[in-house]
């Protein structure tokens, strides 16, 4: 069983995924009361009428980019876990998620992966065909840096990007919980042992 913690995102979620279905989920407003006091509560409730926690045989937890408070959280929460129940924990950042789905997906020559995170944060990373950063990865303080004037680019985005026309050949919009559960894990680049928040000035 899997369960996958991601508190980067607008609405933080934790996802049980058991046999290639995703058996429920629970989402936690972060504009409704502080994360810390609810993400061990929303956890034991997922659990406590149908799964047991000792059914875990892996946790992923979403690394970032996103808010110092977030990022914080997530992380220690998934290797408290992973420690209370023996466990072994992964880490994978919001851009590598994003990146993967669209190299399964899509050919392009650039892919540009732009995150939204909490506390109107957004992040962008853009990388060519071999998968490398053709640039250091950099907060987004306009929207309308977005914008682009070459051929055959991809925006993947992690939440809808509203009130602005997008010059790309193609613009898509998947959440990170859903990528994670409804693909083969094994091909994105899981980081274990020392799981660090990814963060960006």
């Amino acid at each position: 069983m899997l369960l996958l913690i991601d508190t980067i995102s607008n609405c933080s979620r934790i996802i049980i995924k058991s046999d290639n279905i995703t058996n429920s989920s629970k989402i936690l407003h972060n504009n409704k009361g502080q994360i810390s006091e609810k993400i061990i509560q929303k956890i034991i409730k997922l659990f406590e009428k149908k799964y047991s926690l000792k059914k875990i045989t892996k946790i992923i937890v979403c690394t970032g980019p996103g808010s110092f408070t977030g990022l914080r959280i997530g992380i220690s929460t998934a290797i408290g876990l992973g420690l209370a129940l023996n466990v072994k924990v992964y880490g994978i950042n919001a851009f590598e998620i994003l990146l993967r789905f669209s190299r399964i997906k899509y050919d392009f020559e650039e892919i540009h992966t732009f995150v939204q995170s909490s506390n109107n944060q957004n992040f962008l990373g853009v990388f060519d065909k071999k998968d490398q950063y053709i640039y250091k990865p950099k907060k987004i303080n306009d929207i309308l840096e977005l914008q682009n004037n070459k051929k055959n680019v991809l925006l993947i985005s992690n939440e809808k990007v509203k009130n602005l026309q997008l010059n790309y050949s193609k613009v898509v919009y998947k959440q990170i919980n859903e990528i994670i559960i409804n693909h083969d894990i094994s091909k994105f680049k899981l980081e274990k042992k020392i799981i660090e928040p990814y963060y960006i000035n």
